[in-house]
């Protein structure tokens, strides 16, 4: 599914990068073992989180639904426990630029799971900063990524290359191939009407 943006919703994304990247952390969460994070790489990340939820918004508008995009900036340390709830699910947008897998940081995952603030479901975008489009690839249900059952979960160390890269991961990551995402159509079956599994 792809999902063009405005000139104005860019721009909404930019500005919100630029004012964010000052106030985050530069190191891995929970890992101080990993080496900071220059500031443009923080803002660029940013940047494309942002848009994914911009775009997921967008799509959403095609349920009759408008929900709005949070551009709060919150001090470091803080963070907004989800993009959106939807019918009583919370939603996160997870937004990468390249890459053919969803990566989530064990640390983080497990850290907010504990803490019962840890999303619902997962969605996974692809955001384009040269041409405004965001592509939705797919997404997961905390209780799929987690089940150590789940055979197409991976559970990758620090140290291991991300599959098909010879990138080697800072910290410990979940890991599904988008293949193995649910197709987001069928994740809003799930969420709007309860139909369905993801």
């Amino acid at each position: 599914m792809m999902i063009e943006l405005t000139e104005h919703e860019y721009l909404m994304c930019v500005l919100f990068a630029e004012q964010s990247a000052r106030s985050q952390q530069r190191i891995e969460f929970g890992n101080h073992k990993t080496e900071k994070r220059p500031l443009r790489e923080v803002r660029e990340d940013t940047l494309c989180g942002k848009m994914g939820e911009v775009a997921v918004a967008k799509f959403l508008r095609g349920y009759s639904l408008r929900l709005p995009v949070n551009y709060e900036v919150y001090p470091r340390g803080e963070w907004d426990d989800e993009d959106f709830i939807v019918n009583g699910l919370s939603v996160d947008v997870k937004t990468t630029q390249r890459g053919r897998s969803l990566l989530l940081e064990k640390n983080k995952v497990d850290f907010r799971v504990k803490q019962g603030k840890f999303p619902d479901i997962i969605i996974l975008c692809r955001a384009d900063v040269e041409t405004l489009k965001v592509c939705i690839i797919g997404c997961i249900s905390t209780k799929k990524l987690i089940d150590p059952s789940n055979d197409k979960v991976r559970r990758l160390r620090a140290g291991e290359n991300i599959p098909g890269t010879n990138t080697a991961l800072q910290a410990d990551n979940y890991c599904v191939f988008f293949e193995d995402l649910c197709d987001v159509k069928t994740a809003f079956d799930f969420i709007l009407k309860e139909e369905g599994d993801v």
